[in-house]
């Protein structure tokens, strides 16, 4: 009987040391991603005096980058608490065994993990139609896009990703017909123009916010495969420079499964041994 009794409460101790370590981890993620929204979204004097100062001067024809990332600040901030929140109740929940705790914290990372492994089922047996929805999806965000110089957010990360990814539009600068708000006419330096493509989609020299917008805008306006990359869909662009890290992906999403299933088993472990507890 003793011995069933050190196999528990062995079995207790591990679980209780499982949680802990794994959640404390979590919770310094979360509250270090709580820490930079906070950073970027109040200018704190250390990160304004290093960074905020060039984001603040950084701008690309009138795209006031530290007004973007302050707009993007809000939702890290929310991110990184939701985070530390779950983390600091998985730990308090091992540490002290508080059954309501224990119960909650194992609810919401089972929902978790039955979302993950139903993704990556999904992922593999339904690629084209996951396809099909993202880009259905990312087509009614394009839809709104306004120009080159627009500082409203989802235009300011269109425009990011044409010069970072090197394309234009989803598959091709043709998902920009229905682009209603799409500012086609632009003057610079005296010069009026039509534009047919993004200026953005040109190939530029540099990369953003480094980028220097010609003077004359002929690759945006008659584009061509050599000065734009007009026919070069940022949906096949984003997804090939993902696949290239495919291994450390793989790998990730493993462990990271791994570790919940762990996670469940010792919040398990430990309501069995608090309601024993109780019992007795």
């Amino acid at each position: 009987m003793s011995d069933g009794d050190d196999s528990g409460g062995c079995s207790s101790s591990m679980a209780t040391i499982w949680l802990v370590v794994f959640n404390s981890i979590f919770a310094l993620l979360g509250m270090g991603i709580a820490t930079l929204g906070f950073l970027l979204r109040f200018n704190s004097q250390l990160f304004e005096t290093y960074i905020l100062d060039i984001l603040t001067s950084a701008e690309v024809d009138g795209v006031d980058l530290k007004a973007v990332i302050e707009s993007v600040a809000i939702v890290v901030i929310a991110i990184g608490f939701i985070i530390a929140l779950v983390a600091l109740m998985g730990c308090l929940g091992g540490c002290c065994q508080v059954r309501t705790l224990l119960v909650v914290y194992s609810l919401i990372m089972l929902k978790l993990l039955i979302i993950e492994v139903v993704a990556v089922i999904l992922f593999l047996v339904m690629r084209d139609q996951i396809d099909k929805r993202v880009k259905t999806a990312l087509q009614a965000t394009l839809d709104t896009f306004k120009g080159y110089n627009s500082t409203e957010p989802v235009t300011a990360g269109w425009n990011y990703v044409f010069t970072q990814f090197d394309c234009c539009g989803i598959d091709s600068y043709t998902d920009l017909a229905t682009a209603t708000d799409w500012i086609q006419t632009v003057t610079i330096s005296g010069s009026s123009y039509n534009l047919t493509s993004p200026v953005f989609c040109c190939k530029l020299v540099g990369k953003f916010p480094d980028i220097t917008i010609p003077s004359n805008l002929d690759c945006a306006t008659a584009p061509n495969a050599t000065t734009s990359n007009y026919m070069l869909g940022c949906y096949q662009a984003v997804e090939d420079y993902i696949m290239g890290y495919r291994i450390a992906l793989i790998v990730g999403v493993a462990l990271l499964i791994t570790c919940q299933i762990i996670t469940l088993i010792a919040t398990c472990i430990l309501k069995r041994q608090r309601n024993q507890v109780g019992s007795s």
